[in-house]
């Protein structure tokens, strides 16, 4: 219904592989192009196991991030046989201008977090509210670039792995608990439902126009209808 909704895919695919979406290029390249015969016959059915959920998603009406979960094992394979390449290969052109791009992206990181840009609500709530853990998350991020920029010189592939792995779950240990606590205070259905229920007669109906039917309930004993369209709304009032 949307030229948007072209594009919709894009966007769950790099923000959902990172941090390994800056490899999947040249794992592609690599293994379909310049790849042995079966190497690339293997890389063909990979290929065409992701682009079948894109085409797939992207021609369905309703669109979930979460649909396109199963393209991810695919990439991961790609990405894990380039891993695996570059560490038999040891030092190469291709593995120091990766660890450049990857370090470039940690420290774009790193900016964002000390200095975030104007963003939609559900990603901002990603930035930590309190400043020592913007401090630890930045450290984090410009200390696994600077590792990383070493470790490509060098040429050692699996350092270079170890430095995206350690940085990543640092990371995300901290944005669980950054993420969780900025969701829980832009959408504090728990303090809503709490005024709501204050409010309640024994037989008052619930109705809701789409957002939040299924997290109500949770803290709602009343079952709350859900409604398609505003339309539906009428006969309820009548």
């Amino acid at each position: 219904s949307r030229r948007s909704e072209v594009f919709f895919t894009i966007g769950p695919i790099v923000l959902g592989a990172l941090p390994w979406t800056v490899f999947i290029p040249a794992a592609v390249r690599s293994g379909w192009w310049r790849g042995e015969s079966d190497v690339a016959r293997k890389f063909r059915f990979l290929v065409f196991w992701a682009l079948a959920y894109v085409i797939v998603i992207t021609l369905m009406p309703q669109k979930r991030d979460r649909y396109l979960l199963p393209l991810f094992p695919a990439l991961a394979l790609m990405v894990g046989w380039l891993w695996d390449r570059w560490a038999v290969e040891g030092r190469s052109r291709a593995l120091r201008l990766h660890g450049w791009i990857w370090a470039a992206l940690a420290l774009g990181l790193a900016i964002a977090v000390l200095l975030p840009p104007p963003a939609r609500p559900d990603l901002a709530i990603l930035v930590p509210s309190v400043l020592w853990l913007k401090l630890l998350l930045a450290a984090v991020l410009i200390g696994a670039a600077v590792a990383a920029i070493v470790a490509a010189r060098t040429g050692r592939a699996l350092a270079l792995f170890g430095v995206v792995c350690a940085s990543t779950t640092l990371v995300l240990a901290c944005e669980t608990q950054v993420f969780v606590a900025g969701h829980n205070r832009t959408h504090d259905v728990k303090a809503f439902t709490a005024r709501l229920a204050a409010r309640l007669e024994p037989g008052d109906q619930l109705v809701t126009d789409k957002p939040g039917s299924l997290s109500l309930p949770f803290y709602l004993r009343p079952t709350v209808r859900e409604l398609q369209d505003p339309p539906a709304l009428a006969p309820v009032l009548a």
